[in-house]
């Protein structure tokens, strides 16, 4: 009787030692898997409470990087959280006007409200000067900020859409080599598969887009495109072409300058020779 009761002691001893196992391992599963928490900086720390429609930066306000301390990361870190998903840092198109930094102000007519949208990208090497306290040491703020993140026990990610570029590029930042997306298209031609944007091609009484030259490109172009279609047998359907019609219409009243880029087509950049 005694050898049973010790037989059913130890039975149970191992079944909690089991459950234990268990518990351990379901919690060490649990604290593994990530806790991402999504940030719009110019959101997240904009301490104005009475923004107004269309306001501009001096009325509706920004929120800043520097603006996210060690005490705000400390908090956040303190809900579980893994990960912080900054949003909108990279430099997009806006409303406001940074020219005395040398950054190159985007036409108004094509901007997203005053804010802009943040994967309306016009400089991929690049953050956004409004979320930054000090314009010229944007992106060493950027880098403290991440610093600060990582201090808190917290992973950073940031993110962005390769495509999805503004009307006007360039980077004032990017590496030795790297083009800008448009550089070298040819703006004489609506579409060209050799052309990172569409254009809305210069008007007929332009001579520069009747020349001999852009005539004989434009020929060769539409001979490509036929031997194309007679090889392939395929050809551009009624919606493509629609489309198409529908995009030149709606940016010929905004882009009213001739040559001027009026869509966004590549999502490639390319390298120098």
């Amino acid at each position: 009787m005694a050898k049973e009761k010790t037989t059913n002691r130890r039975a149970t001893a191992k079944a909690a030692t089991t459950v234990d196992t268990k518990t351990q391992k379901m919690t060490s599963q649990a604290q593994a898997r990530p806790v991402i928490y999504q940030m719009f900086p110019r959101l997240f720390s904009n301490t104005t409470t009475d923004c107004v429609p269309d306001g501009d930066i001096l009325r509706n306000g920004c929120g800043k990087m520097n603006d996210i301390t060690p005490k705000v990361l400390k908090a956040i870190r303190g809900l579980g959280i893994t990960h912080v998903w900054y949003t909108g840092v990279i430099e997009h198109a806006h409303a406001t006007d940074y020219s005395r930094y040398g950054i190159t102000p985007d036409n108004p007519y094509v901007v997203k409200g005053k804010a802009g949208s943040p994967y309306a990208i016009s400089d991929y090497y690049d953050i956004d000067p409004d979320i930054a306290v000090d314009v010229p040491s944007r992106i060493q703020e950027f880098e403290a900020l991440v610093s600060r993140t990582h201090a808190a026990g917290m992973k950073v990610l940031i993110d962005f859409v390769p495509n999805h570029v503004a009307r006007r590029y360039h980077s004032d930042a990017a590496p030795a080599g790297i083009e800008d997306f448009g550089q070298g298209d040819d703006p004489t031609y609506f579409f060209s598969p050799r052309n990172n944007f569409y254009y809305i091609p210069r008007s007929p009484d332009s001579t520069s887009a009747t020349t001999p030259s852009s005539r004989r490109k434009r020929r060769a172009t539409t001979a490509s495109m036929r031997s194309r279609r007679a090889t392939t047998g395929m050809r551009p359907s009624s919606s493509t072409t629609g489309l198409t019609t529908a995009t030149a219409r709606a940016t010929s009243t905004r882009c009213r300058r001739p040559g001027s880029r009026c869509s966004i087509f590549s999502a490639t950049g390319r390298r120098k020779a």
